[in-house]
């Protein structure tokens, strides 16, 4: 029976399909720039596949793809391989040099195991690449080539950031510039920047918008410039409005004060570019601190800190409380109220978090005056448990050791070698060193038994505006600490500490505020 070439399957002696397994190529470059080019890849392979009479069934590749960057998942042509492997369809693999399947060890020991497990044979066609065994030894190896693949990339990813941050301080490279501008580029010079006259334009119409006219929304800076015309367009030509993320881009842009910030990894690199300002640097400062307003302002919703916001729920649905703000005599208030737009539960912020205040300082000085002993202690009995296991392994290790040195001291007596006294030595600072260590755990152990004595006369210290002295973080890091929940009802707040010797129930009145909001 004549098979198809495409289909590459042959019949056993029961008529039963089987599939003959196939060898494969990989290639793949991490950008169009890369010394090792798919082209450079796929002579190789070919040169390669011809001397050794190897024939490549099915080509794969991962074109401008960094295996730094993108696991295995992502490199599409890599992952094919992966799978065929793991379905039994592929026997062999040629590809240029490790480096070209992964650049960090976890991904690289990964895809050893995997040939390993399938049997597959690596065929590298770079000369000076050592072959890929599956043995102790050969494995330790790709262990150690793995790490050095990892180290290279890590190397080459920093010279290329190295490359970029010099080009841009030199100004060889403008990299992407913000609306408004455009590159010159002159024969044997360097480029420069020059302003786009109709693009700048609409830029100093959304300074001056935002600096000068009272808008209160975003949308109501947008239909402005779209009623003055301004418009902008993409990269296709197609005229589009101008929105939230385009005017922020804007406002928030330095380049706009004659200053060009550019990212290089974690760090930023200026460059001044004064005769392109259009704006001072001030003026730009006071334009994004309205433009934050406006933000805040957007639908209502209220941004400020809140830290007993996440304890909040409401007593009658049980459904989170949410920020918002109410006008009460021509005044705004803050209030939380309840996310289930049919229930009325709510109530002003200030009067919550001063309750929440008085109980949590009332809370927490009865767990210092009356239950700090018994927490202490809770929380040191372990350790104290793991120090004592510390101490005594280490005993143990000393007993050997000590063991160890006499037999080493007779040998050294008998031989008078060098060797034996090198030994001798190394055990005995082995030694020192251990019960170093030994001393420094029982000294931590004294400092435990010690501080309950020190903390018992402290008390004094969160006596009096304990609270009151912490800053918003503080308070933040505090509540979370020793608050469970705060259940908001109609007419009453209940209280939930996390260490629950007792629960609080505090009676709440909304007529503080002169107005009762339910």
């Amino acid at each position: 029976m004549r098979l198809k070439k495409m289909d590459k399957r042959i019949l056993n002696m029961k008529g039963v399909k089987r599939t003959m397994k196939k060898t494969v190529a990989y290639y793949r470059n991490s950008t169009n720039l890369q010394e090792n080019s798919i082209q450079m890849q796929k002579a190789m392979a070919l040169t390669f596949s011809s001397k050794q009479r190897i024939v490549i069934d099915e080509e794969f590749e991962d074109i401008d793809m960094s295996a730094r960057k993108l696991g295995l998942k992502e490199r599409t042509g890599l992952y094919k391989i992966k799978k065929q492997i793991e379905q039994g369809l592929i026997e062999g693999i040629v590809v240029y040099k490790r480096d070209r399947l992964a650049r960090n060890v976890q991904e690289h020991l990964e895809l050893y195991e995997l040939f390993k497990t399938h049997d597959v044979k690596v065929y590298f066609t770079s000369q000076n690449e050592a072959p890929m065994m599956y043995t102790p030894v050969g494995e330790y190896l790709e262990t150690i080539l793995g790490a050095m693949a990892e180290h290279e990339g890590k190397q080459i990813a920093l010279r290329i950031l190295e490359t970029r941050i010099a080009n841009y301080t030199k100004g060889i490279k403008l990299g992407n510039l913000p609306f408004g501008y455009k590159k010159i580029e002159v024969e044997n010079k360097l480029p420069s920047i020059e302003k786009d006259e109709e693009e700048i334009k609409i830029v100093e119409a959304i300074f001056d918008t935002i600096l000068h006219d009272n808008h209160e929304s975003t949308s109501s800076i947008a239909k402005q410039l779209k009623k003055n015309n301004f418009i902008r367009k993409t990269k296709k030509g197609e005229k589009r409005s101008w929105d939230e993320t385009q005017i922020k881009e804007i406002i928030g842009n330095m380049m706009y004060a004659g200053t060009r910030i550019m990212k290089f990894g974690n760090e930023k690199y200026e460059r001044k570019y004064d005769d392109l300002a259009i704006v001072t640097e001030k003026e730009w400062l006071d334009a994004n601190e309205i433009f934050e307003k406006i933000l805040e302002n957007k639908k209502g919703k209220v941004k400020f800190r809140c830290p007993i916001l996440k304890f909040l729920y409401c007593k009658e649905c049980k459904a989170n409380l949410v920020l918002s703000k109410q006008m009460v005599s021509s005044t705004n208030y803050r209030i939380v109220k309840c996310e289930n737009e049919e229930c009325k539960t709510r109530a002003f912020v200030d009067d919550v978090e001063q309750n929440i205040k008085v109980q949590s300082d009332f809370y927490f000085r009865n767990l210092l005056s009356n239950h700090f002993s018994e927490l202490y202690k809770r929380q040191q009995k372990a350790n104290v448990n793991r120090l004592n296991t510390i101490i005594e392994k280490y005993i143990q290790l000393v007993k050997g050791l000590e063991d160890e040195a006499i037999k080493r001291t007779e040998k050294f007596i008998k031989s008078k070698s060098q060797l034996h006294k090198d030994n001798l030595v190394a055990c005995y600072r082995k030694l020192k060193e251990i019960k170093k260590e030994i001393a420094f755990y029982f000294e931590k152990l004294e400092e435990i038994n010690d501080f309950m004595g020190k903390i018992e006369g402290s008390y004094e210290l969160f006596k009096e505006n304990l609270l009151e002295k912490l800053s918003i973080d503080e308070l933040d890091i505090f509540y979370t600490d020793i608050i469970e929940s705060v259940h908001i009802g109609k007419y009453e707040i209940d209280f939930q500490f996390k260490h629950p010797f007792f629960t609080a129930k505090e009676m709440y009145n909304h007529d503080t505020k002169t107005v009762n909001l339910s």
